[in-house]
């Protein structure tokens, strides 16, 4: 799901997750200054543009991840905001 611009919209349903991990980022000089964070990092299996989707996406709102099992249905639904977001907790 992306949320960004006042709504939410799921982007790329049924998506692999080849590996799920976490980094430490560091300053780019290099050096360690005492202020590194730890970042979470999931590695997706994905098509060249549901890449470019992902991208961009993540550098226009917040992702969020959702699990599914086999037989979970996906319903297409309008993004929601400020305006449906009790229509839409009541589906």
């Amino acid at each position: 799901f992306l949320t960004a611009g006042g709504s939410t919209k799921l982007i790329l349903p049924r998506v692999s997750v080849i590996a799920v991990g976490s980094r430490t980022l560091v300053p780019s000089s290099g050096q360690a200054t005492g202020t590194t964070q730890q970042s979470d990092v999931v590695t997706f299996g994905v098509t060249a543009a549901q890449a470019q989707t992902l991208i961009f996406a993540q550098s226009a709102g917040s992702l969020y991840l959702t699990l599914l099992t086999a037989n979970s249905s996906i319903p297409s639904l309008p993004p929601t905001n400020a305006t449906n977001v009790t229509d839409a907790a009541e589906s």
